[in-house]
């Protein structure tokens, strides 16, 4: 290794990513690659090594630990981020405290981009032709989509799947104008793009959606990830980058947009059918309440009150999606017992085994909660128990009635799934959802006494 080698620290629970990384530039003495199975790690490390240039798998670290950790890794080298989800889904206080995101670090489409970018923040000095054959390396590992445009916009290297891409031979491509293969008003919208990346001094390259024109004149979508080029002067020098097709996938993405929206106007009209009869009721219920005094009237006010925000919750649900966006600390014990006073629980019996307070959307996690609670009592029978307790990194709520068979713990949250006649289908599938919502996990086991267990993990205790 030579004095000139710079260190490069990657932290990659996987390990994937930094055995690639150690193989490829590792034998060209060209770094000296260490890493980090993880954060706590990553902090001792830094500790010890002055890096040239540090990587983050995001994919394997939460979003809020990966900010936290970057606001206190008390160093000023160049931060690359790898995300499979995207730039626009990485956390913006995130993205803030970075050098650059790459985008699919373990596609071959974007490896060479990787290794060019890390190259750029190290800065060392390579051997004797270690440059040529990490640029050879770059260009051989691209197997999709990749190509340069100069200052002018004329394209002078295409590989030879953009030209099969768009449908035309290598050498017809080569010298032409971008405008060839850009639908109507990308060529500037590019132009806008790079004019903004060449105008801030803190980044040097972007991914962007294009529309893209074959030669037959089919219209295909590309994410592009391209950096900008400049000359030793600071002249711009054109682009260079790498794209793969994602037309199927932005179609499926617009089917989903207008299934969402049909979902939307559907619980619009549901919310309305719902709320004018559970009105008439309230109000019946409030002329009753003057007229008898009856113990029977506030469970049946906190009933409907409850039926009331509920109806407006899902509506809120159906229009959101899945995305949580506020979240504060709940005391899990105190809202399972408001939960029990909710569901119809008979003759059963609520236990609540050990509590904690746990970071989620409330009104989600009251939802859940008592969708569980109304599954083991309507699966375990009116004497059943329920059990709610805190897991290492997680919580449980479990029953003692007959369980739930191996065979179906998979499909359990599936939409429509029931054992039972009177029942919807949609309980659990609403609990999967909340549960994905809040980026936990969630699996079915044994109970304690034979029954149904629920281990909800991955979840944020207040400690």
């Amino acid at each position: 290794m030579s004095a000139e080698t710079a260190t490069l620290v990657v932290v990659d629970p996987a390990t994937a990513v930094a055995d690639k990384l150690r193989d490829t530039l590792g034998e060209q003495s060209y770094a000296e690659v260490v890493s980090a199975a993880s954060l706590d790690d990553a902090r001792s490390l830094l500790g010890t090594v002055d890096p040239g240039c540090l990587v983050i798998n995001l994919d394997s670290i939460n979003d809020a630990d990966g900010r936290s950790f970057v606001a206190d890794a008390g160093t000023d080298c160049p931060i690359v981020l790898l995300t499979n989800s995207g730039r626009e889904l990485v956390d913006d206080d995130l993205l803030t405290r970075t050098t650059t995101v790459v985008e699919r670090t373990d596609d071959p489409d974007n490896w060479g981009f990787l290794l060019e970018k890390i190259q750029r923040h190290l800065g060392t000095t390579p051997s004797t032709g270690s440059d040529e054959q990490l640029y050879r390396k770059l260009v051989e590992s691209v197997q999709s989509i990749a190509g340069r445009l100069d200052a002018n916009g004329h394209l002078v290297y295409a590989n030879e799947s953009w030209a099969d891409i768009l449908g035309y031979d290598r050498e017809e491509m080569l010298g032409s104008h971008a405008s060839i293969a850009m639908a109507d008003g990308e060529l500037e919208r590019g132009q806008q793009v790079i004019q903004q990346v060449l105008e801030d001094d803190d980044r040097e390259s972007e991914i962007i959606d294009v529309e893209m024109r074959t030669k037959s004149g089919e219209r295909i979508t590309v994410t592009v990830h391209f950096v900008v080029l400049t000359t030793e002067e600071g002249a711009y020098d054109g682009v260079m980058g790498v794209a793969r097709d994602v037309t199927e996938r932005r179609r499926d993405e617009q089917k989903l947009q207008e299934q969402n929206k049909r979902l939307d106007e559907f619980a619009s009209v549901v919310s309305h059918d719902l709320r004018n009869p559970l009105t008439v009721a309230q109000g019946r219920l409030e002329l009753l309440a003057e007229e008898v005094d009856s113990e029977h009237v506030a469970p049946i006010e906190r009933s409907l009150s409850r039926m009331d925000t509920l109806i407006e919750n899902l509506l809120t649900l159906a229009r959101e999606g899945e995305q949580v966006t506020d979240t504060e600390w709940v005391e899990l014990g105190r809202l399972a017992e408001e939960c029990w006073q909710t569901v119809a629980t008979d003759s059963a019996t609520l236990t609540v085994e050990s509590s904690t307070s746990v970071r989620a959307d409330p009104i989600r996690l009251r939802q859940l909660l008592e969708n569980l609670v109304r599954n083991g009592v309507e699966h375990g029978g009116a004497d059943v128990t329920v059990r709610v307790g805190v897991l290492p990194n997680g919580f449980y709520l479990e029953d003692d009635g007959p369980g739930i068979p191996p065979a179906d713990r998979e499909t359990v949250f599936d939409n429509g799934y029931s054992t039972s006649a009177d029942g919807t289908g949609f309980g659990l599938h609403i609990v999967g959802q909340i549960v994905e919502a809040q980026g936990w996990q969630v699996r079915v086991t044994d109970g304690t006494d034979g029954g149904a267990r629920f281990e909800i993990t991955c979840v944020e205790f207040d400690d």
